[in-house]
């Protein structure tokens, strides 16, 4: 009798405990099932280290350390720092799963700058989801909701991204395109 109650209390703490688990969506099944997808463009999150040179109130001149902004909350851009945003339509959420989801095998190095401007935000009712974008060094960052087996695009991909936010004029700094 022990026996069978331990058993049978292990199986509902196994249960109760993937209940538990936030639950992982692959990126094509998040974009179909998602309340609303929105791209946004957003400022600069790496504030870069300056050196304030000596005036009156110091007697040497001032180092000021960089830092990276934390511009997400509860894994929504936080509005203040959007510059440009877009709600896609259902042609567009199809667009953006084909570019998503065209896989290569294709290998190269990415840069490591990661100062990303570009972000899509998926709005779901259990929650909201992201993937952060750097069109500078070609990577991307996702919250832990999304379970994306590449950590990065290839190229073509990044070319066809690129094409994709710059048409919907979400398109703050990419190529140069700088708005404020």
């Amino acid at each position: 009798m022990k026996r069978i109650s331990l058993v049978l209390l292990s199986y509902l703490i196994y249960i109760n405990y993937g209940y538990c688990q936030k639950r992982q969506h692959n990126i094509d099944s998040l974009i179909s099932i998602a309340d609303s997808v929105v791209i946004k463009s957003h400022i600069d999150i790496i504030i870069p280290s300056h050196y304030i040179p000596n005036d009156s109130s110091t007697r040497f001149g001032k180092y000021i350390p960089g830092f990276k902004r934390q511009i997400f909350e509860n894994n929504d851009l936080i509005d203040s720092f959007t510059i440009q945003k877009q709600l896609l339509s259902i042609k567009s959420k199809n667009r953006l799963i084909h570019i998503l989801t065209t896989y290569s095998t294709e290998e190269y190095t990415t840069a490591n700058c990661f100062d990303p401007h570009q972000s899509i935000i998926f709005y779901l009712k259990t929650g909201t989801e992201y993937l952060d974008l750097c069109f500078g060094c070609q990577r991307v960052r996702f919250s832990n909701g999304i379970r994306f087996t590449n950590q990065t695009f290839s190229s073509n991909q990044w070319q066809a991204l690129e094409k994709f936010f710059i048409s919907l004029k979400v398109d703050h700094k990419i190529r140069g395109r700088i708005h404020f």
